[in-house]
């Protein structure tokens, strides 16, 4: 199986980043993971894609609030107060 690298993808619940196979029987692309929470536009989705690593994308979809995950992408720690 083919997966993607984590890029922004969209589903009828919004936008969040994520991976996705190609399926060679119906020539698609279909969703592998979701890495991310959900988020309201693509625009957000692409800064939070690029603010932060796999790992502490998993972090923020399991253990944080969506207010926190904005505040943290809008008002950043350095990383070495991580």
């Amino acid at each position: 199986m083919n997966v993607s690298k984590l890029k922004v993808c969209k589903s009828q619940a919004g936008y969040y980043v994520g991976k996705t196979y190609y399926d060679k029987e119906i020539k698609s692309d279909l969703p592998y993971s979701r890495d991310s929470i959900y988020f309201g536009n693509g625009d957000e989705c692409d800064l939070y894609l690029n603010q932060f690593t796999e790992k502490e994308m998993h972090y923020h979809r399991d253990y944080l609030s969506l207010k926190d995950i904005v505040d943290e992408m809008y008002n950043p720690v350095p990383p070495m107060f991580r």
